[in-house]
């Protein structure tokens, strides 16, 4: 899946250079098809640029146990934690950041050792594609599919969408053009195998004549 930022100081000092370089050829390529305008596509980078540096200075890991999109200031925060306390930090730091109208909040609260698990799974996933960081083995397969699906339907455009598969569920933010292609465009998410629930976060808003 596309993902709408590309982080590269923070990238780098992770060791990450080369895939976030590659994600970030991605992201400009998809932009000029999106229906978000130039300052909210900037404004949106700019937040993601500063979600990661505020998860580095938590805790590195944390950067690998969760994931975010942002879409004209909407957050959406997926992944995995054990500590609940940690998860609240974390929130409050991210709801703090400059110009983030909303967060939804869709981290999962797992025990230690299925948390230490989805890590290792994590990091393994990272050299099978630039933009797998961050994704177990199965909800991989999941998003792909997705991807697959959406790409493939005439009247959903896709790339005013981002989403996230953890254990199963699915959450999903973006725009719709119409109410019609939002019930579409769930209706092919749940369709997917190994989907259990959806989260949404989609907004109906027509495009904005030019």
């Amino acid at each position: 899946m596309f993902r709408s930022f590309g982080a590269f100081a923070v990238i780098a000092a992770l060791g990450g250079a080369l895939a976030g370089c590659t994600q970030a050829v991605t992201s400009v390529a998809q932009a000029a098809w999106e229906d978000r305008n130039t300052e909210d596509q900037v404004t949106d980078r700019r937040i993601g640029v500063d979600i990661l540096a505020k998860l580095n200075d938590r805790d590195r890991g944390l950067i690998l146990d969760l994931s975010s999109d942002v879409w004209e200031g909407r957050l959406l925060l997926t992944g995995t934690l054990s500590d609940a306390r940690q998860k609240a930090d974390v929130i409050r730091d991210l709801r703090g950041i400059k110009d983030v109208k909303a967060l939804y909040d869709e981290v999962q609260i797992v025990p230690k050792a299925d948390q230490d698990k989805k890590r290792g799974e994590r990091q393994a996933s990272q050299g099978r594609e630039a933009n797998t960081a961050g994704q177990a083995v199965d909800d991989f397969v999941i998003e792909s599919k997705i991807k697959v699906h959406l790409l493939g339907e005439k009247q959903v455009t896709s790339v005013n969408y981002r989403w996230r598969a953890v254990n199963g569920t699915v959450s999903i933010i973006g725009r719709a053009g119409t109410q019609a292609e939002k019930d579409l465009v769930l209706r092919i998410v749940r369709s997917v195998e190994a989907v259990r629930q959806v989260k949404e976060y989609i907004q109906v808003k027509p495009v904005a004549k030019k």
